[in-house]
């Protein structure tokens, strides 16, 4: 099956554990592999305004095999949608960070356009375990496929 990856916010800014970006790494070398960055940009997007909370304004990836777009909402960067409707996945896999707000919006956006995400909530970190497992399965009944692990695929 033609897959590509979709690793979403992986970054030194939101602290995720060094075995999730190890796992996430060892996924992106398996299929094309796009990230993003999320960067604030209060010109852009006045989150700070909006909601109080900023971001960082400069930062890097931690996916080592992947196509790096820089974002400044929720929503996917036209650029990255194009990458991967390039690739003409069958499916693209969404990992990354916080599942219910980033991850969730990834897949809804990639279902808006046409393409079809799955997820492997492992490859996922959020907030909160409750609002993770709530997502997964706002995720199974409203925008695709769940797998368990990896394997699944």
């Amino acid at each position: 099956m033609n897959r590509c990856h979709l690793a979403i916010d992986v970054q030194e800014h939101y602290n995720p554990s060094p075995m999730l970006v190890q796992d996430i790494n060892k996924f992106s070398r398996k299929y094309p592999t796009a990230a993003t960055l999320f960067i604030h940009r209060e010109d852009l997007i006045p989150t700070n305004a909006m909601i109080g909370e900023s971001g960082p304004a400069k930062d890097s990836c931690l996916i080592d095999n992947a196509q790096v777009f820089e974002r400044h909402g929720y929503t996917l960067p036209r650029s990255l949608v194009m990458w991967l409707k390039n690739r003409n996945p069958e499916e693209v896999v969404v990992s990354g960070g916080m599942t219910d707000s980033k991850v969730l919006a990834a897949g809804f956006a990639l279902f808006d356009v046409g393409i079809k995400p799955v997820l492997i909530p492992p490859l996922n970190y959020g907030n909160e375990w409750f609002n993770h497992t709530v997502t997964v399965r706002i995720w199974e009944q409203s925008i695709g496929p769940v797998h368990e692990t990896a394997f699944d695929l």
